[in-house]
């Protein structure tokens, strides 16, 4: 049985095979020995950390090289000789090597395989050295027995051997890679080796037995459990004085003792103690570190017991084993509880008797084959179940077989699989060309034929066609068909008509297995050569904008039918269609694009033609800067934020008084360097404010004054541009310095001769004003002396026209500008003026109201005097005509003054319009402005042409009468 659950590692089944490789390599892996696993090739197919380690390898890098071109130094060897030799006969073969690369021994066991060769190493350098030691001293001690024996009489000579061979036995003590510790009668340690030291962790001086007194060790059997101290081998070496050999013990120290005590934490020694027949002496004791063996042994048996408990539960099959009469040892496996037969029931039986009829003859033939040496694989069906049936013999160590095992799984449910993947993939390879299709053919009528024939032969359909549908007819339209139906290309289908008129009302996939019963077929496609349709699918072809088709097959067999596979596969199918026939909009539009996409590059080649212009008008704008800035008039710097310059021209530098002759230069200096001295601090302290004002804008101008490096005082015009970057932030200043002195001087003489001016003008304006009044007093006195009231009235006319053109001059004399007049404020005066003047009734004056803009308007007096004329001619006509008393208007009587101003199209100048309106009686019926032969009208015409205006007369009996006068105002402010 052992065996049987050896070669269980050898069977390749799916989880039973991968849990056993996972307990065999963890085995292998952590085992403290070297080991390798090599094919029969000689290819390295695994290797442990310890031989990585060991052989300072790589391991990711080493798996997969030849074991030769890793070892080359083994090629031609005594290792290369036993290699060969274990693949020849079969069997384990041992040795020894030296490896010069490590200086090192090595125990090397090789035992093949049927799939490769396992390599144990086990280093043995210190054995070796030990036995060559050990080898020459028995020689020398035989040496010096000899010579003791020969000259036993040189006691001197003797002494002096015995000290050397002490010495050298205290060599080979220290040396030997066994721990040995010497003992007193009472049982404490007097002696001990290095290699003792080291396994035990002890120092000679701590006695053993107090050692376990105080429990600082914890020791225990293999089983795990507690070693009492009579089991001790030294303890019953000393007590019974006879040798106690290899007791197994393990010794763990209190601090590693804990309820998840692992067996690799435990530290496990082969202790062999025989009593010294020496008085003072106790034992000797020799110790082995057998860890590696012990977890080796503990780890086989709980991998055995796994095994046992995996081939009874081997799921879905049975594990037989028989002996070389073909009878039953063994069954074990879950199947056999689904059986009629019982394990107990097997047991004894035939090959031929334990399957059932036909089966067993052919099983016995197969089992005879395999106690020869074959390992066989077979199919056998039976009880409507598949079954897999591995045959394989079983060896014992020499590799004769005693045996053959026979390993039974039911395999019905995964050919199930099998044939269900062989169809998915036949499937999903017909997609995967449509696919390819799709990407290499862009003209859809094309792609359409070649769906239609890879959807009928991957299906094995007698028909299918793809119905497109033509929003324009309201109707489905046969695009593409294959199959025995002949219907033509372009057959139109309504809703609800035929099968994809069916899909198209319903809006969804159809799948019919009566097709000839259930659809109405179209009178066209009844030909005697269409065979009757038994089963039918119609699957809706949809893309982001709704239904666009109909894909339609057809079986014509009544036993087959569109399962719920294929119809997967068929809606796939129905996405690649639509996808292709928008590919084929998409082609269209991509046609499109790359049209506008060449007017693109047309267009950016004309714009690369344009920037090239742009950038030699740009060099020519460098040229002409650079040709400015060094030639011109005008001193020009570049200023840094911090005001110090960092560029000057010519023309700069001549302006503040550098001598051009000599190398002196403003550069870096400060631009307020050449400021009057108390100006400095001013003038830092504006540049700091004008860096925050030239944030809104794009100039600023000031005109300080400078002091020349001669130390003559200038005035100087500084105007000043901030040049910034994309965000704003200010990168320098250019500053443009013009030496304005001489114009300041012009500029304060003109000034004094302006002011002399307009004290002259203005008291011109006062004169004039006081003549006119004395006129209108010289008037007004006349008119006392007239008795004739029309010749009174003349005078009065007069006098109130002299009154308007001294009011004119008073303007002007009180106004700041002397050369106009507010015509506004004028209006306002001479109405208010003339009302004062011209009363209406019993002492009661009509209302007035004048308008005028919220902006004044300015008038020479060039215009002022005519303009103020008519108005006067104007309010005094309607004061004295317009609301007589025999109408009985005076108290509802109303005068008023409107002024508007435009600005002139054509001209550039403002369009003034002065309109005066009255609701008195109006004039009389028959009056004739142009023909009138007084003289207030006649001075009315005569003043709007030289006004350059247009005057505007309506009137209405009893409704009063309005007068428009509109002309031009030039070179106004």
């Amino acid at each position: 049985m052992h065996t049987l659950y050896s070669s269980l590692a050898s069977i390749q089944a799916n989880e039973t095979e991968e849990e056993i490789n996972r307990g065999i390599i963890e085995l292998l892996e952590n085992n403290p020995q070297p080991f390798l696993a090599v094919a029969l090739s000689g290819q390295i197919l695994f290797l442990n950390q310890e031989a990585a380690h060991l052989f300072h390898l790589n391991r990711k890098t080493t798996l997969g090289q030849n074991l030769w071109a890793v070892f080359p130094s083994l090629v031609d060897s005594a290792f290369y000789s036993i290699y060969q030799q274990a693949l020849e006969n079969q069997a384990p073969q041992q040795g020894e090597e030296f490896f010069t690369a490590l200086s090192s021994w090595f125990e090397v066991k090789i035992c093949p395989t049927e799939k490769g060769v396992a390599i144990y190493f086990q280093n043995i350098t210190q054995q070796k050295e030990a036995e060559e030691r050990a080898r020459r001293l028995a020689t020398e001690l035989e040496i010096v027995q000899q010579k003791l024996s020969e000259e036993i009489f040189d006691r001197t000579l003797l002494k002096a051997r015995f000290k050397v061979v002490e010495k050298k036995y205290q060599t080979l003590f220290k040396y030997y890679p066994l721990g040995i510790t010497v003992t007193n009668e009472a049982g404490q340690i007097i002696e001990a080796n290095p290699a003792a030291e080291k396994i035990l962790g002890l120092s000679i001086n701590i006695p053993l037995q107090r050692i376990l007194d105080e429990r600082k060790w914890h020791i225990i059997r293999r089983d795990g459990t507690p070693m009492p101290l009579e089991e001790f081998a030294d303890v019953r070496a000393l007590s019974r004085r006879e040798t106690v050999p290899e007791v197994i013990m393990g010794i763990v120290k209190e601090s590693a003792v804990s309820e998840s005590q692992e067996p690799n934490q435990t530290t496990w020694l082969s202790v062999t103690a025989a009593p010294l027949p020496i008085d003072g002496y106790g034992v000797v004791i020799a110790y082995r570190d057998v860890t590696d063996q012990v977890v080796s042994q503990q780890t086989l048996q709980k991998s055995e017991k796994r095994y046992r408990t995996l081939v009874e539960n081997f799921p879905n099959g049975a594990v037989f084993l028989f002996d070389l009469e073909g009878r039953c040892l063994s069954a074990e496996g879950t199947a056999l509880a689904e059986s009629a037969y019982l394990k107990q029931q097997l047991l004894g039986k035939t090959v031929r008797e334990a399957y059932p009829s036909k089966t067993g003859e052919q099983m016995e033939s197969l089992y005879r084959r395999t106690l020869a040496g074959e390992k066989l694989t077979t199919e056998m069906n039976f009880a409507d179940r598949i079954y897999q049936t591995y045959l394989t013999p079983i060896s014992d160590a020499d590799g004769k077989i005693f045996a053959g095992m026979i390993m039974t799984h039911d395999i019905t449910e995964r050919k199930a699989l099998e044939n269900h993947l062989y169809r998915q993939n036949k499937y999903l390879s017909a997609l995967y060309e449509t696919t390819l299709q799709l990407v290499n053919h862009l003209e859809i009528e094309d792609v359409l034929k070649r769906i239609v024939s890879t959807a009928a032969t991957m299906l094995e359909s007698n028909h299918c066609s793809i119905m497109l549908l033509n929003t324009a007819k309201s109707a489905m339209v046969l695009r593409a068909s294959f199959g025995v139906k002949k219907a033509a290309v372009g057959t139109e289908f309504r809703r609800g008509e035929g099968l994809a008129g069916q899909v198209w009302e319903a809006g969804q996939a159809l799948n019919l297995h009566h097709y000839h019963e259930q659809i109405r077929v179209k009178p066209t496609y009844i030909t005697p050569e269409n065979l009757p349709a038994y089963a039918a699918v119609g699957i809706p072809l949809r893309n982001k904008d709704g239904l666009v088709g109909v894909l339609v097959l057809t079986y014509h067999d009544p036993s087959r039918s569109f399962a719920l596979e294929e119809m997967e596969i068929l809606e796939r199918l129905a996405q690649l269609v639509a996808l292709a026939l928008e590919n084929a909009q998409l082609y269209t539009a991509v046609q499109q694009e790359l049209t506008e996409r060449k007017r693109a590059e047309v267009a950016l080649r004309q714009s690369e033609k344009r920037r090239e212009v742009l950038v030699e008008v740009l060099r020519e704008s460098e040229e002409l800067y650079r040709a400015f800035f060094e030639q011109s008039a005008i001193g020009v710097a570049r200023i840094n934020s911090q005001g110090y310059i960092l560029k000057a021209n010519p023309a700069y530098h001549r302006i503040l008084g550098y001598d051009e002759s000599s190398n002196e230069t403003a550069e870096g200096l400060h631009f307020t360097e050449f400021s009057l001295p108390e100006n400095t601090a001013q003038e830092r302290e504006r540049f700091k404010e004008l860096q925050k004002i030239t944030l809104r804008q794009q100039l600023f101008e000031f005109e300080p004054l400078c002091i020349r490096k001669d130390g003559r005082q200038i005035c100087c015009h500084f105007s000043i541009t901030p040049v910034r970057d994309k965000q704003g932030q200010l990168l320098y200043v250019i500053l443009m310095v013009q030496d304005i002195t001489a114009r300041k001087e012009a500029e304060t003489q003109l000034k004094a001769s302006l002011t002399e001016k307009e004290v002259l003008l203005r008291e011109i304006h006062h004169r004039v004003k006081n003549n006119l009044q004395i006129i209108s007093s010289l008037l007004k006195m006349q008119g006392k002396l007239v008795q004739d009231s029309l010749v009174l009235a003349v005078l009065e006319e007069c006098q109130q026209r002299v009154r308007s053109i001294a009011l004119i001059h008073e303007k002007l004399y009180q106004s700041n500008n002397l050369a106009q007049i507010d015509l506004g404020a004028y209006l306002k005066s001479l109405s208010t003026q003339l009302f004062r003047t011209y009363r209406l009734g019993k002492g009661s004056l009509a209302q007035l109201k004048v308008n005028q803009p919220t902006f004044p308007i300015f008038l020479d007096i060039y215009q002022a005097l005519p303009c103020g004329l008519i108005l006067n001619e104007l309010i005094t006509n309607a004061l004295k005509y317009a609301f007589p008393e025999e109408a009985g208007l005076s108290e509802e009587g109303e005068i008023s003054i409107n002024l508007e101003a435009f600005a002139g199209q054509e001209s550039g100048g403002v369009q003034v319009i002065l309109t005066v309106r009255d609701n008195g009686i109006g004039l009389p019926p028959a009056f004739d402005f142009a023909s009138s032969k007084t003289l207030g009208l006649q001075l009315m015409q005569m003043f709007s042409l030289q006004l350059q205006g247009i005057t505007e007369i309506e009137s209405r009996p009893r409704q009063g009468t309005c007068f428009k006068l509109a002309f031009q105002i030039k070179n106004t402010n």
